[in-house]
């Protein structure tokens, strides 16, 4: 194993950590200061949230590892693809009408992006 990957490794492992302190540090003093703390423990709703959690962990392992092969600049440049899959995701699956206006922002971002991708790789 690599020294650099397996720092990599142990910061996103002690960044977590780190979270899950600071929430459990504003839980304990959310429930000292109020009399009655609102949390939810009905199944329902708490069956939910391991689903976001879940995603979430995923997310920050492929971006870790894919930091681990491309510039921070093009990771960066790419990342701008978040917001075309999203507005065209949001078309189909929540079958919402995008203006025009929203559809050539989607193209643009989309053409820019591959743009900038294409003259980079021949400036190389």
């Amino acid at each position: 194993m690599e020294v650099t990957s397996m720092i990599t490794q142990l910061f996103h492992f002690w960044l977590k950590v780190l979270k899950l302190l600071v929430s459990s540090l504003i839980l304990w003093r959310e429930c000292q200061t109020s009399p009655s703390p609102r949390i939810t423990t009905e199944w329902k709703t708490v069956r939910l949230f391991p689903i976001p959690s879940i995603i979430y962990l995923i997310h920050n392992n492929v971006q870790f590892a894919t930091l681990t092969y491309v510039d921070t600049s093009t990771y960066q440049i790419m990342g701008n693809l978040k917001i075309v899959t999203t507005g065209i995701l949001f078309r189909l699956f929540l079958k919402r009408k995008l203006s025009t206006l929203q559809w050539m922002a989607i193209v643009l971002l989309a053409v820019g992006t591959t743009t900038s991708q294409v003259i980079g790789n021949n400036s190389m």
